[in-house]
């Protein structure tokens, strides 16, 4: 399953984009792995799997990724970066209706169960060789996610 990481990313990158709450703010500049040039000072959102182990099935037929998520938001404002993470994690609501304690279809998979475990915030430059920065907050999750089966 050489995609199953892709396929893990896209999907939670397309429930991300059904909650208005975290569009609002970002529009649709949620993206696996690598942010666009386009995207320069904008708040947004990268989404990357840092560490975890893919178990395949037996007869082929899928997978589990037993991973963990980094959801990097990003911002000119800290506050900003702050109220991004805290909607992709909660949507604003007690308890979480979003990502932490989802579990649910996304895309072409089942996202099992997803806890947050960790954060941290800070800063950094901004790759047009300036000296502007942005402030970012990072959310990790430990996730199963299932595809096929």
């Amino acid at each position: 399953m050489p995609d199953a990481n892709h396929d893990v990313l896209t999907g939670i990158r397309s429930l991300i984009l059904l909650w208005s709450e975290v569009t609002d703010i970002v529009g649709e500049r949620i993206r696996p792995m690598v942010l666009h040039s386009s995207d320069g000072s904008a708040p947004s959102i990268k989404l990357e799997l840092v560490s975890g182990s893919q178990q395949n099935f037996l007869d082929r037929s899928g997978c589990l990724i037993d991973g963990v998520l980094e959801v990097t938001s990003r911002s000119e404002l800290a506050s900003e970066a702050a109220l991004v993470a805290e909607m992709v994690r909660s949507r604003g609501e007690n308890p979480s209706i979003g990502l932490d304690g989802y579990s649910g279809s996304v895309g072409s998979g089942v996202l099992k169960s997803a806890e947050r475990i960790d954060f941290d915030s800070g800063g950094e430059l901004l790759d047009d060789g300036s000296e502007s920065g942005l402030f970012v907050h990072i959310d990790r999750y430990q996730i199963l996610f299932e595809i096929g089966g």
